[in-house]
C-alpha cells in the first residue's frame, strides 16, 4: 500500500507553522502523536529539522513553503536557507531557487579544497589562483602571490555575478 500523499488541508489540520520563528507545534493530538502545542520535529546530523507525518518524514523548510504556499515546489526547484542555518525555518528565511542558484549560496569551501578558502585553489610557483563557476563553465580571476588576495577577488566576483549568493 502506498503512502497517502500529504495535502495543503491535512497539514494544516496536524501542525500550525510560526512564520515568524519558523516553529512547527502539533496541532491535532493523536494516537502516537504528542499533545496540542508540542513542537514538532527534530534536527538530525545534517542540520536539516525534520517532521514525522502519519509515518513518513518531511524536512521543515520545505513544509513551512508548502504550509505558506499552498504549493509544493516543483522537483527542479530547491527550498533554500537565506543565511545557511539549517533549522532557521522562519519565513523570511525561506525562499525557492534553482539547484544552481542553491550552489551559489556556498559559504565554506568543499572538504577537498586544499587552500582552505572559497574560490581559491594552489596554483605552480607558490601562488594561488581564484577562479569562480559561472553558467556551467570554470571562469579563471587571476593569479596571486597570497591566497588571502586571491579570496578577495573570488569574493568580488561572486556578489557581482551570482544574485542569488549572500556573502
Amino acid at each position: 500500500m502506498a503512502a497517502a500523499i500529504l495535502t495543503h488541508a491535512r497539514l494544516r489540520e496536524l501542525l500550525h507553522y510560526d512564520p515568524d520563528t519558523g516553529v512547527f507545534s502539533w496541532r491535532a493530538s493523536g494516537k502516537g502523536r504528542p499533545a496540542p502545542g508540542i513542537p514538532a520535529g527534530s534536527v538530525h546530523g545534517n542540520g536539516y529539522r525534520s517532521i514525522n507525518i502519519e509515518h513518513r518524514y518531511y524536512s521543515a523548510h520545505r513544509l513551512a513553503f508548502f504550509y505558506v504556499t499552498g504549493q509544493l515546489p516543483p522537483q527542479d526547484m530547491r527550498v533554500d536557507h537565506i543565511n545557511g542555518l539549517r533549522d532557521d525555518n522562519r519565513w523570511s528565511n525561506i525562499r525557492q531557487v534553482t539547484n544552481s542558484q542553491n550552489m551559489q549560496n556556498q559559504k565554506r569551501p568543499m572538504r577537498t579544497n586544499r587552500s582552505g578558502l572559497l574560490g581559491v585553489s594552489p596554483a605552480p610557483k607558490g601562488k594561488f589562483r581564484a577562479s569562480i563557476f559561472l553558467n556551467g563553465r570554470t571562469t579563471q580571476l587571476g593569479t596571486f602571490s597570497r591566497a588571502e588576495d586571491a579570496h578577495e577577488a573570488y569574493l568580488k566576483a561572486k556578489r557581482q555575478i551570482h544574485p542569488a549568493g549572500t556573502l
